[in-house]
This record gives C-alpha cells, structure tokens and sequence, in this order.
C-alpha cells in the first residue's frame, strides 16, 4: 500500500516490518509518525494532509501536514476501517471496514463522523472519476453506487447485473 500527495511531493508506503515511512522533496526515507498499527492511509486532496486508520487504536485519525511531525486529530473512535477515500473536495472521507461490513462518513471540515446504514455486506471500496461517487461491492449482491454529499448524506443505488443474449 502506498499512499501520494496530488504534487507528489509527498509519498507514504508501509516498509517489511510493518511501519510507514515517508519521503518527501529530496529526503531520504524515514519513520513516518502518527500511525502505531496503520491498517490503511490516504491524502486529502490537494493537501499534504493524511487520515490513517489505526488498528491499534481502534480509530481514524487526521494528521495535517503529514511531512511534519504534528498531532494526531481523532477523527472517528471504536473504528477500524481498512479502505479509506476522500470525495475530491477534500471535504468528505469515506471509511469501509471490509471485515464487518461497517461504513462511516467522515466531514473533515467539522470532524464529525456518522454510521451509514447498509442493507447488503460490502467488501471493497473504490472512489470513480468523478471524485464523489464510489463503486461498492459485496461477494452476497450486486455492485452499488455510493453517492456523497459535502454534508455527509449517503445515497446508495443498486447496479443490475445485465447479460448478454445467450450469455451465461
């Protein structure tokens, strides 16, 4: 897993051990601070801000400038998402934990976080084009369209699985 600032300028990546290390501008690699147990990470768009979430905290945090060494910013609590994206606003985050079928919206301007309600288990997460509509996907039901909001509403559509004439 890696993770690259929008002027890649910043780059974060897990090394053999485990532990994320950074490099930015003409620095060697080195111990990237903020995330114990990262389970995933993500740039906010057009910042050198990052949100990881950490298993061993049990939570999602935001850390502004990621090439310095500030503080962590509790995000969401008793939450251990493994996917994460950001809408391309840089307003809105959005957190799967694959494992429990569990989805957060995350408002990274007020730093509130609310539970989206599922009606189907989803596996992966994956932010389109147009940088607020997601592709999600269950291995139990057909893929869904996930539409955020800059104010943290959540519309889920169903995509029909269509086959061809004769096809199987």
């Amino acid at each position: 897993m890696i993770a690259l600032s929008d002027d890649a300028k910043v780059v974060v990546t897990k090394d053999s051990m485990g532990d994320l290390e950074m490099a930015s501008g003409d620095t060697n690699w080195r111990p990237f601070y903020g995330g114990s147990s990262p389970l995933a990470w993500s740039f906010v768009p057009k910042t050198h801000d990052m949100v990881i979430s950490d298993s061993a905290g049990n939570a999602v945090f935001l850390i502004e400038q990621a090439d310095s060494k500030n503080a962590r910013v509790l995000l969401a609590a008793a939450c251990r998402p493994d996917q994460l994206a950001v809408t391309g606003s840089g307003e809105m985050l959005v957190a799967l934990d694959s494992s429990r079928s569990a989805l957060w919206t995350i408002n990274l301007k007020s730093r509130t976080a609310t539970t989206v309600p599922l009606s189907q288990e989803l596996d992966s997460l994956t932010l389109l084009r147009n940088r607020t509509t997601f592709l999600v996907s269950s291995r139990k039901a057909n893929l869904a369209l996930l539409k955020i909001s800059d104010g943290a509403a959540a519309q889920m559509s169903a995509i029909l699985a269509t086959t061809a004439a004769g096809g199987h």
